[in-house]
């Protein structure tokens, strides 16, 4: 599915929605902003970002982030190709690197809340979000 970049996504787990308000970065520029200059992340905000062709499939510091400049903590998960998560962890402000020896296609990055729903092999899936719902 082609999702253009800075769409609105809502973030799924089976019949539970994770996060309601996550924005789809598929650019190199969505991807460097990322979370960086906001003040707090609500509950349901947070990024889903796609890593660019030469860094899909990667591990290690090619699908790493950092939170260098960052005012709060998130919880980070690396999925592969299907949305399945290979791994998260609790990310802490300031810190500069987090990053997954598993290869990855996505790193999605939410509020520090939701990470007890970030288990690894949780499959999730995502939508544009829509007024209706999904």
């Amino acid at each position: 599915m082609d999702i253009p970049d800075k769409s609105r996504l809502v973030i799924r787990a089976g019949d539970q929605r994770i996060a309601d308000h996550v924005i789809y970065c598929n650019s190199r520029d969505s991807r460097r902003k990322g979370l960086l200059g906001r003040r707090i992340l609500a509950p349901d905000d947070g990024i889903l970002m796609k890593m660019p062709g030469f860094r899909k499939g990667k591990s290690g510091v090619v699908n790493s982030i950092h939170m260098l400049g960052m005012r709060f903590d998130i919880a980070a998960a690396w999925l592969n190709y299907e949305g399945r998560i290979q791994y998260s962890i609790l990310a802490k402000r300031w810190r500069p690197y987090y990053g997954t020896s598993h290869p990855s296609w996505y790193v999605l990055e939410l509020h520090s809340s939701k990470l007890p729903l970030l288990s690894e092999g949780t499959l999730l899936y995502w939508k544009a979000w829509s007024p209706n719902g999904i």
